[in-house]
């Protein structure tokens, strides 16, 4: 019985040796294999927006071979095809909105390894609707007393090609030009004021800018019209005018609405009746030489000395004379007294706007 109990342990114990002896010629344990692992699966890259970065790794074992196709010229990747082991390999994916209608856009990545399986990324864009938008340098323009040239500038904020247009509100303010293109460049404007036959007074007015996208935008103009210097309009220093006869100027035409006023100083007169201070206009005063119906603003001088005479309002633009008479042509008559009624006067004439 002791011997059979033996011989069945030395056989348990001979089992146990053979199953764990190692036999080098049977097959290894098979090894990990790669797998393919991309760190993001969409990309949105809006309206502004064009480069993004995204990380391919391996997580399984052995090494990875990877490429990428893009479904759309659009898109671009970089690099499209590489080996990944244990490191993280950077593709630079891109888009080019360039030559696009303004629109959303969607598109996939494709990502394919040796692995034997493909990953796909969504792409999306927009490209936004650019308009051109006009851009005014100034709002408002003084020229002053004295300025007639100013300038102001138009530019394109937006993209695309900004038409524009300008116009004017008054017959005195010009410019030029006044139609246009205008991309990146900056367009100048030459702003014009014409000062002739203006009253003095404060002017104003508008000049609009109308583009081919927005609103017009406006550039408040004004200028001055100053009264001008009182001006000489005639002077005669101690001069005779014998009886019977008158002495007139030369036309003098008026530069504003204003009056004239005479200096006369009549320093010798032995008249017995007055010498006249006539102010009108040329074609009356061509009736009164030819001794015809006139009008006129009259004063008459009776005494020696020196007086200042005031006229009435006189327009602006009006041809005018200025007579000292001692006939019998105006509203005083020779007293033919046979007595010399010569007058002896210095007189001044000056012009004065209102």
């Amino acid at each position: 019985m002791k011997w059979l109990k033996l011989n069945l342990s030395i056989c348990v114990l001979c089992l146990l040796i053979s199953c764990s002896v190692d036999n080098s010629n049977g097959p290894a344990p098979d090894a990990e294999d790669p797998v393919l692992s991309i760190s993001d699966s969409t990309f949105d890259f809006g309206e502004i927006q064009e480069g993004m970065v995204l990380n391919i790794t391996n997580p399984g074992g052995g090494t990875l071979e990877w490429d990428i196709i893009t479904n759309d010229d659009w898109i671009e990747c970089r690099p499209n095809a590489g080996v990944t082991s244990e490191e993280t390999d950077e593709v630079n994916v891109s888009v080019d909105r360039t030559g696009l209608y303004p629109a959303d856009y969607t598109s996939e990545i494709t990502f394919n390894s040796d692995a034997g399986d493909s990953i796909n990324v969504s792409v999306s864009m927009t490209v936004p609707m650019y308009d051109p938008v006009l851009s005014v340098s100034d709002t408002s323009l003084d020229f002053g007393e004295e300025q007639e040239r100013m300038t102001f500038r138009i530019a394109n904020s937006g993209a695309g090609t900004l038409a524009w247009n300008i116009t004017t509100d008054v017959d005195w303010l010009e410019c030029t030009p006044i139609t246009g293109l205008t991309n990146e460049e900056i367009d100048t404007v030459i702003v014009l004021v014409d000062r002739e036959d203006l009253y003095a007074d404060d002017y104003f007015g508008t000049i609009t800018i109308d583009p081919n996208n927005g609103d017009n935008q406006h550039i408040n103009v004004e200028m001055t019209i100053p009264l001008p210097d009182p001006a000489g309009v005639w002077y005669v220093e101690n001069y005779v005018l014998n009886e019977d006869s008158y002495l007139t100027n030369a036309t003098y035409v008026a530069p504003a609405d204003g009056y004239i006023q005479v200096g006369l100083d009549l320093y010798d007169w032995p008249g017995h009746y007055a010498v006249e201070i006539m102010i009108m206009t040329y074609w009356n005063y061509y009736a009164f030489a030819n001794g015809s119906n006139f009008t006129a603003w009259h004063k008459s001088v009776r005494t020696e000395g020196f007086r200042t005479l005031t006229s009435d309002t006189i327009l602006k633009g009006e041809n005018m004379r200025i007579v000292i008479d001692n006939s019998d042509l105006g509203w005083d008559t020779t007293d033919y007294d046979l007595m010399s009624d010569d007058a002896y006067f210095t007189a001044a004439a000056i012009f004065q706007a209102h």
